[in-house]
């Protein structure tokens, strides 16, 4: 899951960085998204498998139901939350989904010293 993130992270930064070095193509973008695509897959596959090896089989449904109410959350209110964010504090050499991958990198490398 770990390297999943820090791919599709790397992937999303280098579209930024090779506007600013005015090297940006269109077979870039369909690369970087076919690229993103498939490491989401890989991540979401984990993502799913790892939740019974962090919590008790009795729990699992509990989990299940918990884990797929926060993404559901998250789904619809992050676009709308995302849109309000202030446009002066966007740094444009920055992609916001690769800061975001990157900030929860943190997070599974502590959960995975967890288990």
């Amino acid at each position: 899951m770990v390297a999943a993130d820090l791919g599709r992270a790397l992937l999303l930064f280098s579209v930024p960085l090779a506007a600013w070095r005015g090297g940006l193509h269109l077979e870039q973008l369909y690369l970087v998204q076919f690229l993103v695509g498939v490491l989401t897959v890989v991540f979401d596959v984990a993502y799913q498998s790892w939740l019974p090896s962090l919590i008790p089989s009795q729990h699992l449904v509990e989990g299940n139901s918990k884990l797929e109410m926060s993404d559901s959350v998250a789904q619809i209110a992050g676009p709308g939350l995302g849109g309000r964010a202030d446009p002066g504090a966007y740094c444009p050499g920055c992609h916001p989904g690769g800061c975001t991958l990157l900030s929860r990198l943190g997070t599974l490398a502590g959960l995975d010293s967890l288990g």
